[in-house]
């Protein structure tokens, strides 16, 4: 049974939930300090239920950071909590960036929600990804919020 359990490395998954849900917890207490309305503080105590990281387990706290960021706003202003996140979105190109090599079009998505997660540790790059026509990548973050959307999620 602990070969199993080591197989699946599943201490390090259960160490890492904790950690993300100290995360979670941070990122929602601080939300709450910045709201004077307790309708308003009510949704944003509630992302705690939506803020299941699913695969972004395999990814940095900052980028789960970003992910309760987002579904903070979005409760914050009423917004549907089933769309992925940004942050579920990196992470899916990033997944599909070591199966093959990205077209323009995610090359340029997958660059545009790097910096926009991650721009203040690593600064701007020099020369950006072009998109293949104006807003492609926000077509493309449209079509990769629904395909990857989580129904569990229900609107705040």
């Amino acid at each position: 049974m602990i070969g199993i359990l080591k197989a699946l490395n599943l201490p390090n998954t259960i160490s890492r939930t904790f950690d993300f849900m100290k995360i979670a917890e941070e990122e929602i207490a601080k939300a709450e300090k910045r709201v004077r309305d307790k309708a308003t503080r009510a949704c944003i105590h509630d992302v705690f239920g939506h803020a299941e990281p699913g695969q972004l387990l395999r990814y940095s706290d900052a980028l789960y950071r970003a992910h309760v960021r987002e579904l903070i706003e979005r409760a914050k202003t009423g917004d549907d909590m089933s769309p992925a996140t940004k942050a579920e979105c990196v992470a899916a190109l990033s997944e599909g960036s070591l199966l093959a090599p990205l077209d323009a079009q995610h090359s340029a998505l997958y660059e545009d929600l790097f910096y926009e997660i991650f721009g203040h540790y690593v600064g701007q790059p020099k020369q950006r990804v072009r998109e293949p026509w104006p807003r492609a990548s926000a077509e493309l973050l449209h079509t990769m919020r629904n395909k990857f959307r989580r129904e569990r999620r229900k609107a705040a």
